[in-house]
């Protein structure tokens, strides 16, 4: 039998344990990534966490993880992603 606590812990540290719903976020940031124009309340989130949206020059506009109403882009798992050291080198 679990504890009252188990699930708690384990939804947590699901992306730990490699159970998050969403990808991890990139190791270095995007070329395509612009300055952070803007936030947006997340619809997704608990109490009132607030989004960033950049600037990309691919999308339009983008997020790094979360999923924002409204944003085309989310670096976190998109295709389009190049890494900014990457792009510089080649």
């Amino acid at each position: 039998m679990v504890g009252p606590n188990f699930y708690r812990r384990m939804y947590k540290n699901a992306h730990l344990i490699g159970l998050a719903d969403s990808p991890p976020p990139p190791k270095a940031p995007c070329a395509h990534l612009g300055p952070m124009t803007r936030t947006q309340l997340c619809k997704a989130c608990r109490g009132k966490v607030r989004v960033k949206i950049f600037v990309c020059e691919i999308h339009g506009e983008c997020t790094m993880r979360k999923q924002a109403d409204g944003v085309a882009g989310r670096c976190s798992g998109c295709a389009d992603y190049t890494a900014a050291a990457a792009a510089a080198a080649g």
